[in-house]
């Protein structure tokens, strides 16, 4: 649920909107490796750096019937059978649980590394976590 002062000016606080944490699974035509765009959020909301916890207990809470895994499996994909993860930015709503992902290859822009580097806990403030999965592909 997100505010929709967050985008539209003017609105009151108290008007909120369901926004869906999407992740797309494609599938490359001639080699049939497996490739996912983004993890979601993880459900280990305790997990993830204090200033994002502020930030979703204050504006955006959220609820998650059902992680990135647990869609693939009712799918009848296996998170192992992921070759590749692609993610284009760091957002916890992007993120998601990496651990399911043992065999994949995390993919993301070079831009970020010092975001890792930096992350939380080394910096109290990031929005990022250091330990997150993505030091591949830079």
């Amino acid at each position: 649920m997100l505010p929709m002062a967050l985008y539209i000016a003017g609105a009151p606080l108290t008007e909120v909107t369901v926004c869906p944490s999407i992740a797309f699974v494609l599938q490359h035509s001639d080699s049939g490796e497996q490739l996912l765009f983004y993890l979601g959020i993880t459900r280990n909301i305790d997990a993830l750096p204090p200033v994002v916890k502020d930030v979703i207990a204050k504006y955006m809470p959220v609820h998650i019937p059902q992680d990135v895994a647990e869609s693939l499996q009712k799918g009848e994909l296996k998170p192992e059978d992921v070759e590749m993860v692609i993610l284009s930015h760091l957002h916890f709503d992007h993120i998601g649980d990496h651990s399911p992902f043992t065999k994949a290859t995390f993919v993301i822009g070079g831009e970020v590394k010092d975001q890792l580097e930096n992350g939380y806990p080394k910096t109290p403030t990031s929005d990022v976590l250091s330990s997150a999965k993505c030091t591949s592909g830079f």
